[in-house]
């Protein structure tokens, strides 16, 4: 999962911990998460996120 372990809305769909409290965004996470997945050989990865409504203000 990208974007941390915490989502920043209360919709109890899933089960992920939720909290507006949360620790910033990691902005070397795309290129980290490229290279993994070109070091693993992969030619298909399903990739899923939390919700980070703070994400636009950064």
């Amino acid at each position: 999962m990208i974007l941390g372990d915490t989502c920043t809305r209360s919709c109890r769909i899933c089960n992920v911990k939720n909290s507006f409290a949360h620790p910033p965004l990691n902005l070397l996470e795309p290129t980290n998460v490229a290279e993994v997945i070109a070091w693993w050989g992969l030619d298909y990865l399903v990739i899923t996120s939390v919700d980070r409504d703070d994400s636009a203000d950064q």
